[in-house]
């Protein structure tokens, strides 16, 4: 379940020149800024908009977002608006979320070039996941390598979703196929390119 919601932070709390409406004392108002922001999992996210509030000092009334502020403050309520900023901090979860992405493309980069390494020198033990004909996810073991061809188990199950080789890999020999076949490297090879063979697990 993703937890998610809205808070706010106080940003700034200027006094800003101008007349009280309510009580007409002068000088009195103070202008407070609110940004407010989305987090999840009650970690900032992105900003959603600032709420600002003038108060006066005097008689305690509120206006809230610059309603009916008379022209003096609202020139220096516009003034302090124009110049506040975003705290960084509140992007913290953009940022987390960049660096994620940023760590899942290098690791699958070193994925695909481990793979490249592992087609062209296959060894003993190397388990491809391989896409079938038909849409589905199944395993070849190697179970020897000679020359140029290399021999190979076919497992008897298949999966309809390719991250659930994992658990078929996790069940060992016992649902390999007794019989082994001769697969010469270059239909390998081929395999790879063609992305039939999506993944090379080596023990």
């Amino acid at each position: 379940m993703i937890i998610f919601g809205t808070k706010s932070t106080h940003l700034t709390t200027q006094n800003i020149s101008g007349q009280c409406k309510n009580c007409g004392t002068s000088n009195s108002l103070q202008l407070s800024a609110f940004q407010k922001y989305v987090h999840v999992f009650w970690i900032p996210t992105f900003p959603a908009g600032r709420e600002y509030v003038t108060q006066c000092s005097h008689c305690r009334n509120e206006l809230v977002n610059g309603g009916e502020i008379r022209f003096a403050s609202k020139t220096a309520y516009d003034e302090i608006k124009y110049h506040l900023k975003t705290p960084l901090w509140i992007y913290t979860g953009v940022a987390l979320i960049a660096v994620l992405v940023m760590y899942s493309i290098i690791e699958e980069y070193k994925k695909d070039e481990n793979n490249k390494v592992f087609i062209q020198s296959p060894t003993k033990g190397d388990v491809y996941k391989v896409k079938t004909e038909e849409g589905q996810y199944s395993l070849l073991k190697v179970s020897r390598v000679n020359g140029d061809t290399i021999i190979v188990f076919q497992n008897n199950y298949v999966a309809t979703q390719a991250r659930s080789l994992t658990e078929l890999i996790a069940q060992g020999d016992s649902t390999y196929s007794t019989e082994s076949y001769p697969i010469l490297k270059d239909d390998i090879v081929k395999m790879f390119e063609k992305k039939d063979i999506i993944d090379v697990v080596r023990e």
